[in-house]
């Protein structure tokens, strides 16, 4: 599995190309950058099989009906997050822009240890509600897409936007902290880390 992070999208929110080993599949995690720049710097370009979102946030899926036109790939979300791609409410935009700007609702609704394949890699998901009602994570081969809810140098998301809560926030840090395994970590905002750094800020 191998990664490459695009930081061209709006608002500093980072997306991902995630291929497989043969090169011919992949999929995207959270679309905030358009599909022209990724296929300029991907040669050649991958069969793109699922557009994932770690979270329903509008930056987080700010090019997300262009992927969704180019490539015809499911899009996938939590369950408990779906409802944001179709409310301006639940999205943002209505509080941050005044908008009613919504996007393509979702194909797939994903549950705890859903495992999204492409090829011959996949990625499992792990619920992480607190910045949203459905934020969640995506655990591969090594790497962790933490979304707003871990990120680098002790950082997390806001917990005060519809649906959020300190409290579940919290306990999602501390649920990641607790994983036993070495992975890198690939944030919604920010510089890439590593798990073994980031939970030194929750676990002493």
């Amino acid at each position: 599995m191998k990664v490459k992070a695009f930081y061209g999208g709006g608002f500093a929110a980072v997306s991902y190309l995630v291929t497989d080993g043969t090169g011919e599949h992949a999929v995207l995690i959270d679309p905030a950058v358009s599909y022209e720049e990724v296929m300029m710097r991907v040669v050649p370009m991958p069969k793109i099989t699922a557009l994932l979102l770690t979270h329903g946030h509008f930056d987080h899926m700010l090019t997300l009906a262009a992927w969704k036109e180019k490539t015809g790939a499911d899009i996938c979300v939590t369950r408990e997050d779906a409802p944001a791609l179709t409310d301006a409410y639940l999205n943002c935009n209505r509080m941050f822009f005044g908008t009613d700007e919504i996007y393509p609702p979702a194909d797939r609704l994903l549950d705890e240890g859903d495992v999204v394949s492409f090829g011959d890699a996949s990625l499992t998901v792990v619920k992480t509600p607190g910045h949203t009602p459905g934020s969640c994570a995506f655990l591969g081969d090594g790497a962790i897409f933490t979304g707003d809810t871990m990120m680098s140098d002790g950082a997390y998301g806001r917990y005060d936007l519809p649906g959020g809560s300190a409290e579940a926030l919290y306990a999602s840090l501390l649920r990641l902290a607790s994983l036993k395994e070495e992975y890198d970590l690939y944030p919604g905002h920010g510089r890439e880390s590593t798990l073994k750094e980031e939970k030194n800020y929750y676990i002493r």
